[in-house]
């Protein structure tokens, strides 16, 4: 890998800086079309969920809080809500009261207990 510089540092071989451009714009075309492409997948994906009855900016905020670092995450929901709590915006659980409760797995038996109880 090339020497890291900052413009106006010292004299340059300007055909290495050439030669240099040259293999670099290809690549970085390539790429920027690499990125197109996903850019439009994420937007089709966006848009499904869209028309399942989900804003795209939530979403987008639900990914983001998703992406942050769990400590992070957990002083960002605690301060959320108390910010719509003090203005007037209380959360909203309506959708979920209506959704099941998830069955929960079974306690793990413990074999030893179970030996016991046996004898």
């Amino acid at each position: 890998m090339a020497k890291k510089t900052a413009p106006g540092d010292g004299v340059t071989n300007l055909s290495e800086t050439k030669d240099l451009i040259i293999k670099a714009v290809p690549k970085i075309v390539a790429l920027k079309e690499k990125r197109k492409s996903i850019n439009a997948d994420i937007a089709e994906i966006r848009e499904q969920v869209n028309a399942a009855g989900v804003p795209k900016k939530a979403l987008d905020h639900a990914i983001r809080v998703k992406e942050m670092d769990p400590d992070d995450r957990a002083r960002f929901d605690e301060g959320y809500a108390i910010a719509r709590d003090a203005i007037g915006l209380r959360m909203s659980t309506s959708l979920f009261d209506m959704i099941e409760e998830p069955t929960q797995a079974p306690e793990p038996v413990n074999e030893d207990e179970t030996a016991d109880a046996a004898a």
